[in-house]
């Protein structure tokens, strides 16, 4: 039997079914009834969730796509997001998860072997599930500058952006 409709019982909330049951020989009868009582089954984010761009003379763009499956609210959503800025780009979600990252012009010139990281949180618009989505952007710029190029080369930077849609503090 399929019992995904149950899946979609909310916490505390709870169906009955009444069935009448007959002893083996049929002389006596009674009603008994079956309660189920819905959990919280936990949210899940799951698809692309890392992204990996190199430098190079032009704006770095990337997209992609998450899903969100909450086994409690089928109609679940994302907090959309409309160009939200982090430190080296912006990023743009929409309610069914699609996504597109773009770069701001002004990126320090990194070696190769340099890299910047930048997160942002996203979240279903009741806030009950959340990941990061997360960039990476590898230097390209090859030079030959001495002894402190290794350490230079060896050195990222990480930001990570708190974003939270208005949805997420009003809805």
């Amino acid at each position: 039997s399929d019992l995904s409709p149950l899946d979609q019982l909310r916490a505390g909330e709870v169906v009955s079914d009444v069935f009448a049951v007959r002893s083996a020989a049929g002389a006596s009868s009674s009603n008994r009834t079956i309660s189920i009582t819905g959990t919280d089954d936990a949210p899940r984010i799951s698809g692309t969730l890392n992204s990996v761009l190199r430098q190079s003379d032009r704006r770095l763009t990337t997209n992609g796509t998450l899903e969100l499956r909450d086994p409690d609210d089928p109609g679940a959503a994302f907090a959309p997001l409309i160009a939200a800025a982090g430190s080296y780009g912006s990023l743009t979600m929409n309610r069914n998860g699609s996504w597109s990252y773009s770069s701001f012009d002004t990126l320090p010139n990194l070696r190769l072997g340099q890299s910047l990281r930048e997160s942002f949180l996203v979240a279903s618009v009741d806030g009950a599930a959340r990941a990061r989505l997360e960039f990476t952007i590898n230097g390209s710029l090859i030079e030959a500058s001495g002894a402190d190029s290794l350490s230079e080369a060896s050195r990222s930077e990480e930001h990570t952006s708190e974003l939270q849609s208005p949805c997420n503090l009003v809805c």
